[in-house]
């Protein structure tokens, strides 16, 4: 049970990140003039970086099916795992205007 309520809590920690960042982008967007306005995406990268702590959240869920965890708490971890990945990799901070 200890393997799925980690890979539960990377999964939050890396979807409360993302939005975090996906937020300060916004603010910063409306502080940019044309041509910065155009590059945002490409200026914040790095942020992509963190899609790894999804990667290894699903990664221990999978090792805590081997263990014979709970379902319920396995499915969870892995569908919030998912989901931090691809919050992660899209640009939500264009609807956050």
């Amino acid at each position: 049970m200890k393997l799925s309520l980690t890979g539960i809590f990377l999964s939050l920690l890396c979807i409360v990140i993302a939005l975090k960042i996906n937020y300060n982008m916004s603010i910063e967007y409306f502080t940019l003039d044309g041509k910065s306005q155009a590059f945002m995406s490409m200026r914040h990268l790095d942020r992509l970086y963190y899609s790894g702590i999804g990667i290894l959240g699903i990664i221990i869920s999978l090792v805590s099916l081997r263990f014979k965890e709970k379902r319920i708490l396995i499915t969870m971890a892995l569908i919030l795992s998912i989901l931090s990945i691809v919050i992660t990799f899209l640009d939500s901070w264009k609807w956050m205007i």
